[in-house]
């Protein structure tokens, strides 16, 4: 494999991957103010604000995963 030719591909997903980690950090600092209860919204359950905070976890460690794996196996 051309190593060369990989290098926009190593450093760009190297960046995602970085960058999914700081997101990451964001979301998880300020979980209780994405994810908190809702004064406009009263009928809202807490199962109801676990699933959506489920999601969005899920969802991030398989972006998390994708990048970094892509990241390493260019490398």
């Amino acid at each position: 494999m051309n190593t060369e030719s990989l290098l926009f591909f190593r450093v760009s997903f190297t960046v995602m991957f970085f960058a999914t980690l700081l997101i990451g950090g964001y979301v998880i600092k300020n979980h209780q103010r994405y994810f908190g209860t809702d004064g406009n919204l009263p009928q809202e359950t807490s199962s109801e604000r676990g699933y959506s905070s489920m999601m969005i976890y899920v969802i991030w460690l398989h972006m998390l995963m994708l990048f970094g794996g892509f990241a390493l196996y260019l490398h």
